[in-house]
């Protein structure tokens, strides 16, 4: 590294700056408060994209920030935001003075709006929107904003409008020469519409590991540049011309297509090739791609955070360390057929080694197919780009000739197409270890560092055992023992129990016993693609032997239906769902959608009542109620109640029991002692909770499932006073997100998510 001076400060700059980030990241201002506030807001354009929202059509656009002004009755902010993202409604009424559609890139406007907070993480594997956004220095949304004035005359930046109509221009014409699909993926791949593709085709894509089909490839950028750059080498431009052009021509197209953070790493990489080559000095990828990850991070260190960023410098820092370590002298200078399939296995393998890591820590689980998917997709990649860029440019010089250039992109993503969907039927599609901790991805990263420094002195095998080590590392899971986390699903249930007997194991295969009670929100859409799944995979939880839905309303299972429908094709398996006897005719009916959801899934649905156990060695899941000999006029009040025993702690979970279920638990508690934890009934009302219920259970710890600023105004306040009249630590999830709950003999040891 030393030979690499600059390298190695660039390396050490942007360590500093990744340590820089965390506290930066503490203090990212949320908005929350100022949720719905109107406000007015003066700034320039900076992008618009078009796309369908779950309302309608929506026209996004980010609006660089020059003013920003409360209306009255509101508060001031406390403090500027860089960059705001305005939301465009098409279609609705209320823009009779100006029109969205018609807005330029680099026009300075005045906005009215409503503020609309990003959403944060607050339970494991959830993805944080407003990190996300804060890495674009994008601050907040404004919703149902309308535009009340155009600023300066109406001037704006012709460069990039120009840019951007051609964009715009580009995807009508693969619109026009392709069909819906093929379309949207190619506007995805050449134009940067990461909003294009089908949601369905893009999850299928990610599924297999081939998503990063569907972005501006890094290397893509490289080589248009490298071939632009040896066409106009023959002309008599010359050299220094050419690589001008070449550059310059390459950031039009990144600034055309959106500035990803691959694609500026690209643009740049590729003009350090050029200035090479004009001084006549030898290109060192390491230290060009350090140079521009330095840099990056210092306009905006909160990049770090930011999945894409690191995929892209991870992967090309990767390749820079890991590929003349695997690949050998020997290998590398093999001529003819052996040496090329030799050369490609080895680069797909060490792909997969410096790719697992970033996988594992922003996904939670691996492709296993992958390897062979991208191992035929990549080397067809350049093919359909260079088909996809002739297809735009014959369209404007040969029109009939751009039909062949789009029957063959049909035929390659159909291919694409078709290679999926035939490793998704594959058995053992995903590796799902869950989530390692970043110190096991430091330790992994140190281990393929030091094989590049001893890459000459080592041969084969050792680096084969060391990089198998480095991926036994990262995939040990330290599950043993007892965990329930309960997940913020807003104004609902979700509880995970999590029981190993292994203190330690590989890749989450282990003797576990894994169990869901309830996961809905009433709050919360989409909670369970959102929520519930990206949790158990980050949990590394491949199956689940039990789901006990305590009642059949939507706020305890929605999520549970999301995954009966969708949970097969991500890896999850439930082995059986137990749901208390219909109560009313209505409750009835949602029991046989739920039977209907279970057949098609291909899961047993039993009915469940009180003394039944799911119980290994020292850990025991009870079923309290209901009562096989009682009915309720409320399906709450048949709610099912779970009593968990391990090494001598109790935690007792109500669903949304009412008052005369309660009485009937409550008789049948005395004497037999207090619990270390409960997880409060039906979110903390009134109806459920009295004195007489906590004078038999006297719970250490409270837990209160509920959703922020819900509209029922739970929890009820007599309820916070009876709990602490009782004793009990409250812990809630509106206001600490998931909360985790390990169970030792020693204790309960509580922690939340956000503290």
């Amino acid at each position: 590294m030393m030979k690499r001076p600059l390298c190695f400060i660039c390396l050490l700059a942007s360590l500093v700056l990744c340590i820089i980030s965390l506290f930066i990241k503490k203090n990212i201002c949320s908005y929350e408060e100022f949720a719905g506030n109107y406000f007015l807001v003066a700034g320039k354009v900076g992008s618009i994209i078009r796309k369908e929202s779950q309302y309608g059509e929506r026209l996004d656009v980010t609006l660089k920030v020059n003013d920003l002004y409360g209306l009255k009755g509101n508060a001031s902010l406390p403090q500027k935001p860089t960059k705001v993202l305005l939301y465009f409604d098409i279609g609705k009424s209320g823009y009779q003075k100006y029109d969205p559609l018609d807005l330029k890139i680099g026009e300075n406007i005045l906005v009215k709006g409503k503020i609309k907070p990003f959403s944060k993480s607050t339970n494991v594997g959830m993805f944080d929107f407003l990190i996300y956004y804060n890495s674009l220095k994008i601050a907040f949304a404004v919703k149902d904003a309308s535009i009340e004035e155009i600023l300066n005359g109406g001037k704006y930046d012709p460069l990039r409008d120009l840019l951007f109509r051609v964009r715009q221009h580009a995807g009508e014409i693969l619109d026009d020469k392709l069909g819906k699909e093929e379309a949207s993926l190619m506007k995805a791949m050449l134009l940067g519409e990461k909003y294009a593709p089908d949601e369905e085709l893009k999850e299928l894509y990610q599924r297999n590991g081939i998503a990063h089909v569907l972005c501006i490839s890094g290397l893509h950028i490289f080589l248009l540049g490298m071939m632009l750059f040896k066409v106009l080498n023959m002309t008599p431009l010359g050299i220094r011309r050419s690589a001008v052009i070449s550059f310059f021509t390459v950031l039009l197209y990144v600034l055309m297509t959106g500035n990803a953070p691959s694609s500026i790493r690209a643009a740049f990489m590729f003009g350090f090739s050029m200035a090479a080559i004009l001084c006549q000095r030898t290109y060192d990828m390491l230290t060009s791609v350090s140079f521009i990850l330095m840099c990056l991070l210092l306009s905006n260190p909160l990049f770090i955070y930011n999945s894409g960023f690191v995929f892209s410098f991870g992967c090309v820092i990767g390749i820079a360390v890991l590929m003349p370590t695997m690949v050998s002298k020997h290998v590398s200078e093999t001529k003819g057929v052996s040496g090329v399939v030799k050369r490609s296995i080895i680069s797909s393998l060490t792909m997969l080694v410096i790719s697992l890591p970033i996988y594992l820590f922003y996904y939670f689980q691996f492709p296993v197919y992958s390897v062979f998917l991208n191992f035929l997709v990549i080397p067809v990649m350049s093919i359909l780009v260079t088909a996809g860029f002739l297809l735009i440019l014959l369209s404007f010089i040969f029109p009939p000739a751009s039909s062949l250039a789009a029957v063959l992109i049909t035929g390659i993503l159909g291919l694409f197409k078709m290679l999926s969907e035939s490793a998704d039927r594959l058995p053992f599609h995903f590796f799902t270890p869950g989530q390692p901790f970043l110190i096991q991805v430091i330790i992994y990263a140190v281990i393929m560092v030091t094989l590049y420094f001893l890459r000459k002195k080592i041969g084969g095998r050792v680096k084969c055992v060391s990089c198998v080590a480095a991926i036994i590392i990262l995939c040990l899971r330290f599950n043993g023992g007892c965990r329930v986390d309960i997940m913020d699903v807003g104004q609902g249930d979700g509880i995970f129990i999590r029981y190993d007997d292994m203190p330690v194991s590989f890749g989450g295969f282990g003797d576990d016993i894994s169990v869901l009670i309830d996961c809905g929100s009433s709050t919360v859409s989409s909670v369970g693609k959102y929520g519930l799944i990206p949790f158990l995979k980050a949990r590394g939880c491949r199956e689940l032997d039990a789901v006990i839905l305590t009642h059949l309303d939507s706020d305890h299972t929605s999520g549970v239906k999301e995954l009966l429908e969708s949970g097969k094709k991500e890896g999850i398996r439930i082995k059986r769902v137990y749901v208390p006897y219909p109560s009313k005719e209505y409750d009835s009916e949602k029991y046989d959608e739920m039977q209907i959801l279970c057949e098609n899934a291909g899961v047993g649905l039993f009915l469940i009542s009180e003394g039944e156990t799911l119980k290994d060695g020292s850990f025991n899941l009870y079923i309290r109620a209901p009562y096989k000999d009682r009915a309720y006029d409320d399906p709450n009040e048949m709610s099912v109640v779970t009593e968990l025993l391990y090494k001598g702690k109790r935690a007792l979970f109500t669903g949304d029991i009412e008052r005369k279920a309660e009485n009937d638990l409550t008789d049948d508690l005395k004497g037999k002692g207090h619990y270390d934890l409960l997880k409060v009934a039906h979110h903390g009302s009134k109806s459920s909770t009295s004195e007489e219920f906590l004078y038999e259970t006297r719970p250490s710890i409270a837990v209160i499932s509920v959703g922020k600023g819900n509209s029922y105004g739970h929890p009820s306040g007599e309820v916070i006073d009876r709990l602490y009249s009782a004793g009990s630590y409250i812990y809630r999830t509106d206001q600490c997100g998931m909360i985790s709950a390990r169970i030792t003999e020693k204790g309960i040891y509580i922690k939340p998510f956000i503290k």
